[in-house]
């Protein structure tokens, strides 16, 4: 009987061995695929003062974000270094401050204050990746007075597509904006010279989160390719961009490059055959990265991490890790959940508050 016991302990004991190390396993062989076919790279030549919006800088542990900073007026290095070490002299690492809805009001307050109560606008400009930043920016933003209603002056098909404003009298006529822009044509355009045509601050948004990519990757009838992606933004918007920038100095704009897709966990991870592909994807983002070298512009990639946890987490949630409280929707193949949107969100409100 005693024998039979100590058997028994000793198989289950090799089993759960055995288990241990097949989840590492996958582990590691999930981490490679996302980092090998990620976009990552050791400069962009944008602007980047928020170290935690750059992936080189910027690291999410234990639920906890933090990135890189410069001491005593250091000065950055060629050296290389991956997006989850610090390797440069004279940089240490601080934690990006986590906002309550009560913070965000404080911030929100003093910016006004140093304003001379001039309304703060911030817009969110482009497709669905953008409107789900848009979605739960809302979130952080309570609700005294505040009022949310579409502006599109043109018929929108889905009412998801249309244009929308949140506004708040008692935050001083704050204005948070979509601007529903899936493709660069005429109403983008129009935006961009429309700000760049005044000097009075009251007529441009502060802060602009700026990401028009997923719907030029597919066939569309604006642009048939890269080439053309890319001609029809430096013929077109980034001459108003820059000038809208120039013309107002207090304003920033970031570029949310394009995120990465279920296909990162492997191919057809989703089980369909996606024409947005990561092969795609990095030439697009590299595009971006080329156009607004030298510029005002900051590229934020450090959400690419998020979204590649958010991936791992779908992918081992086929192996009945799934974590229902942090991610949802893994069925979407180019949206995050929901966990990945709120830490996001977080990086959003610590550029507005740290930058002004």
């Amino acid at each position: 009987m005693q024998l039979t016991v100590k058997r028994s302990a000793l198989a289950g004991f090799f089993i759960l061995v055995i288990l241990v190390m097949i989840k590492l396993k996958i582990g590691t062989l999930v981490s490679i695929s996302l980092i090998v076919q990620s976009d990552i790279v050791d400069g962009d030549g944008c602007r980047s003062t928020d170290n935690y919006l750059n992936r080189r800088f910027f690291l999410l542990q234990n639920n906890t974000s933090s990135y890189g900073v410069y001491e005593n007026g250091g000065e950055e290095t060629d050296a290389k270094e991956s997006s989850n070490q610090i390797s440069h002299p004279g940089r240490t690492r601080r934690v990006v401050q986590e906002y309550d809805m009560e913070d965000f009001v404080w911030c929100l307050d003093s910016l006004s204050l140093k304003r001379k109560r001039r309304p703060i606008h911030i817009a969110f400009i482009g497709d669905s990746t953008v409107r789900q930043h848009f979605i739960s920016f809302q979130r952080w933003v309570p609700d005294y007075d505040r009022k949310i209603g579409s502006q599109s002056t043109v018929f929108a098909q889905y009412p998801f597509h249309e244009d929308r404003n949140l506004t708040s009298q008692v935050l001083d006529n704050l204005i948070v904006s979509f601007y529903w822009r899936n493709l660069i044509k005429e109403d983008l355009i129009a935006d961009f010279k429309r700000w760049a045509s005044t000097s009075d601050h009251n007529h441009a948004p502060d802060f602009i989160l700026l990401g028009i990519t997923a719907h030029h990757i597919v066939p569309n009838n604006v642009t048939k390719g890269l080439q053309e992606y890319e001609t029809l933004f430096v013929e077109n918007v980034l001459p108003f961009v820059n000038r809208s920038l120039t013309l107002h100095p207090q304003q920033k704009i970031v570029w949310l490059l394009q995120n990465p897709t279920m296909e990162y966990a492997g191919p057809s991870a989703d089980r369909k055959v996606r024409l947005i592909n990561p092969e795609k994807i990095v030439q697009y983002n590299s595009v971006i990265r080329r156009i607004f070298k030298g510029t005002r512009v900051v590229i934020w990639d450090a959400v690419g991490v998020l979204v590649e946890e958010y991936l791992r987490a779908c992918f081992l949630s086929k192996f009945h890790r799934k974590d229902k409280s942090w991610y949802a929707n893994c069925q979407d193949f180019i949206h995050p959940g929901y966990r990945a949107l709120s830490i996001s969100t977080q990086h959003i409100i610590n550029h507005i508050c740290n930058e002004y």
